[in-house]
């Protein structure tokens, strides 16, 4: 059940995201600073309860590649 809420969130915000998008041309940066900070803490819960050090880190660091790309 726990493996539900990532993927709930994911597919609201691209939801949110998506109608935002074709009906104002924007996404707002109300939606995605924290669904950004939502995705980097559930990496780092499921790589601490797994005791995985680049599960925990992976967020951050696929979060770090976005902003750099960006």
């Amino acid at each position: 059940m726990l493996e539900l809420v990532p993927l709930t969130l994911i597919v609201g915000g691209a939801c949110i995201a998506c109608y935002t998008d074709l009906r104002w041309r924007t996404i707002p940066n109300r939606l995605t600073y924290p669904l950004t900070v939502a995705g980097v803490s559930l990496h780092l819960a499921a790589g601490a309860s797994r005791s995985d050090p680049l599960l925990a880190l992976s967020g951050g660091i696929g979060a770090g590649a976005a902003f750099v790309i960006g």
